[in-house]
């Protein structure tokens, strides 16, 4: 029993460290990810691969990234769960030298064309990402947390780190009937079926603080934005001070300009 006791004890110190990863890391990312997404069923592929390999970081990285491109394209694509438990045990398979680590893991990744189990492309995770009311068929801790990578994706060397608490907040609220006039071009019912579309999108979501957030939430825009630049210091919210409406289109352009990020965050490997 001695030595399988040695090998439970060093996989419960290797899960222990899950919890310690700093902040801004890609290995906290990945477990934030994990939570965020409720994936538990990824866990024994993680700490096989910590336990292996977790004292070379530049041969994990990568692999990591890849596992978490996947989760998180699959999730904004609306595919489901159920063929996760026999995928990530046939992953754990792959796990067998250095040398060949992350093309292993990337290719068992991509070969997959079943619904369950396929990687989304940059095409599908496009169409996606632009019209998906984000809002509504993912949970919160998703829609926030897909929010934050982006807010740090757009940071560079130079941005400073921003802690705190922050909400979900509508651009264009969800009670828009009063201060927000459709645009009086085409019929009622079709402006306002084309504003509901966009209303929960990521195009027309950001990041405020918690005492920010319900100060701004149904106003018109002007004071909104106003708002949102004399007191945001978030990159997410840094580009309308460019913004003279917002509306539609502003939304589907952002939605495009945030996609920029989001394929570089979690890329596609034929990208």
């Amino acid at each position: 029993a001695e030595p399988w006791l040695r090998q439970l004890r060093g996989y419960a110190e290797t899960y222990e460290s899950f919890h310690h990863f700093e902040s801004g890391t890609p290995e906290h990312r990945f477990f934030a990810a994990v939570d965020a997404l409720d994936v538990v069923l990824v866990m024994p592929v993680a700490l096989e691969l910590f336990t292996r390999f977790g004292k070379q970081p530049e041969l994990l990285r990568p692999v990591l990234r890849n596992i978490e491109s996947f989760l998180i394209r699959r999730t904004v694509c609306g595919l489901n769960t159920r063929g996760y438990n026999r995928f990530f045990i046939d992953l754990l398979g792959e796990i067998r030298e250095a040398d060949t680590l992350a093309d292993d893991i990337r290719n068992h990744l991509l070969k997959s064309k079943a619904e369950s189990t396929r990687w989304p492309d940059d095409e599908e995770f496009r169409s996606a990402w632009l019209h998906t009311s984000i809002y509504k068929t993912l949970v919160r801790k998703r829609v926030k947390f897909l929010l934050e990578c982006l807010e740090a994706g757009l940071h560079t060397a130079k941005t400073e780190t921003i802690v705190g608490n922050l909400n979900i907040e509508h651009l264009l609220p969800q009670n828009w009937v009063q201060h927000w006039p459709l645009p009086g071009e085409k019929p009622v019912e079709e402006e306002t079926t084309d504003r509901n579309l966009h209303l929960h999108t990521i195009g027309n979501l950001t990041l405020l603080t918690v005492a920010l957030n319900p100060a701004v939430s149904n106003g018109a825009w002007e004071k909104k934005c106003s708002e949102i630049l004399k007191h945001s210091a978030l990159c997410l919210n840094r580009e309308f001070d460019a913004a003279n409406a917002w509306d539609e289109k502003s939304i589907k352009h952002r939605a495009n300009e945030l996609f920029k990020t989001a394929r570089k965050i979690w890329p596609y490997p034929q990208s």
